[in-house]
């Protein structure tokens, strides 16, 4: 009884750190393996045997590789690329679906942040021969990073959450990195295709303030363009030319040297995906993925053994860590059999799959439009194991949507670091976030009740 009412005491005060944002992800997840073992509820081995999970090689690998992708200049690359395809496109929705399935495809394996800043620039330094209205361009950066970070479990740190969580949770349990692919590919394309074809439509088409024209007042608009890309970008005869305050200059081809660096970057970024797609199956486990990420990227002096430590999310894997410890906490206090009798008593007659479904995706996604994602997941995920162990369901599909959920952060310009310098950069309004993001959230809802009961049957 004393352990529950401890193990309860650290869970709350977990969901109000989070809620309150008073303290870093890595602070509650130190903190709370110090209070399971210092209470004497888990064993200091127990606390902190997350630390030396497999899935932590596996996250280390992923956030290399993402490092790794932008200095060897493969992210620029990818921009330079649908910079020339844009400015010979003259229709806004394809103008639209471009920007965004390049931008989620890069966001499903490297940093979203990361992303929406070199497409920032991008769309900044074409300027006025990109024929789309700022607001519509910013929000389509913003929204599609999102969908294209819950694609795939490296694709965004709750995933990677996730993913620890449930194989902690389940002995023997494996969630593969292109598993929740099944239900967020379809989900994410639509959620893309609404956008671009339905719901920009209903955003303001604010000519006037776009990127480099003139204002109603007849000035002429700053330009931003601070990244260094430059104030403009052409291409001519397949070749780079940027203008920077009036003058041009011409980029030439990368030196052998670093075309070596991005051939073997993009060698090891495929290896890394076999690898963890083969986990298992084969004598080479997905730790020594990462591992191997680490040797080939370190060997090949494309990232410094300081760039590698610098690129590692050590705050996020640390609130795995907590993670971890809390659930198994929650065991060891006897919690999950507890809440176990009561569900019993309240849900004798069962709970309908598809409802379940529903009811797990709307309290995520209500509570993920105020948080940080992975704040979100820290707060639900205690609810969605206690819930899978009460209703004597199976787990992965209430993580799926919980992860789902949590990802789609569409409503409010808070819900995620970077829709306020796009709401800002493109002056979008709050109502426009509303109109927008409804739909949006509508159609991950129905994709995951009509989905997840039939990829993974509950």
């Amino acid at each position: 009884m004393w352990n529950g009412a401890l193990v309860t005491a650290v869970l709350l005060l977990t969901v109000l750190l989070l809620l309150t944002k008073k303290a870093s992800l890595g602070w509650i997840g130190l903190l709370i393996p110090c209070l399971l073992s210092a209470s004497g509820i888990l064993s200091a081995k127990d606390a902190f045997a997350g630390l030396a999970d497999k899935s932590m090689f596996v996250f280390v690998g992923a956030f290399v590789i993402s490092e790794a992708f932008f200095k060897v200049g493969l992210a620029g690359k990818l921009s330079d690329g649908i910079g020339k395809k844009l400015e010979h496109i003259r229709n806004e929705a394809m103008i639209l679906l471009l920007l965004c399935l390049v931008t989620a495809a890069m966001s499903a394996f490297m940093s979203s942040l990361g992303v929406q800043v070199a497409m920032l620039s991008l769309v900044l330094a074409l300027g006025t021969s990109l024929q789309v209205s700022r607001a519509k361009v910013m929000m389509a950066i913003g929204y599609s990073a999102t969908i294209g970070g819950m694609m795939t479990l490296v694709g965004t740190p709750l995933n990677m959450v996730g993913k620890a969580a449930y194989e902690d949770a389940v002995p023997g349990g494996a969630m593969g990195v292109f598993e929740i692919s099944l239900i967020a590919l379809p989900v994410g394309i639509a959620m893309i295709l609404y956008f671009c074809l339905i719901g920009s439509r209903f955003l303001p088409d604010c000519k006037d303030q776009d990127f480099t024209g003139e204002s109603e007042t007849g000035k002429r608009s700053e330009n931003k363009s601070d990244f260094g890309f430059g104030d403009k970008i052409k291409y001519k005869n397949g070749t780079k030319h940027s203008i920077q305050n009036g003058n041009e200059y011409k980029h030439e081809s990368p030196d052998p040297k670093n075309r070596r660096n991005q051939l073997i970057t993009v060698c090891s970024f495929f290896l890394f995906l076999i690898l963890i797609v083969l986990d298992g199956n084969t004598w080479i486990s997905s730790s020594v993925a990462g591992a191997l990420v680490l040797l080939l990227i370190g060997g090949a002096k494309i990232l410094t053994a300081e760039e590698m430590a610098q690129s590692i999310r050590w705050d996020i894997l640390m609130f795995i860590m907590g993670i971890q410890a809390l659930g198994k906490g929650i065991t060891s206090a006897g919690l999950d059999m507890l809440l176990s009798e009561q569900a019993a008593i309240l849900f004798g007659n069962g709970v309908p799959d598809r409802l379940l479904i529903g009811i797990v995706f709307l309290i995520v996604v209500t509570i993920t439009q105020f948080l940080n994602n992975t704040g979100t997941f820290g707060v639900v995920l205690p609810f969605v194991l206690m819930l899978s162990s009460t209703l004597h369901v199976h787990l992965k599909p209430i993580m799926i949507t919980a992860m789902v959920a949590a990802s789609s952060s569409f409503v409010l310009p808070i819900a995620a670091p970077t829709y306020p310098m796009l709401a800002e950069e493109g002056n979008i309004r709050f109502r426009d976030w509303m109109i927008q993001g409804l739909p949006l959230v509508c159609i991950g809802l129905a994709g995951c009740v009509i989905g997840i009961p039939l990829l993974w049957p509950l």
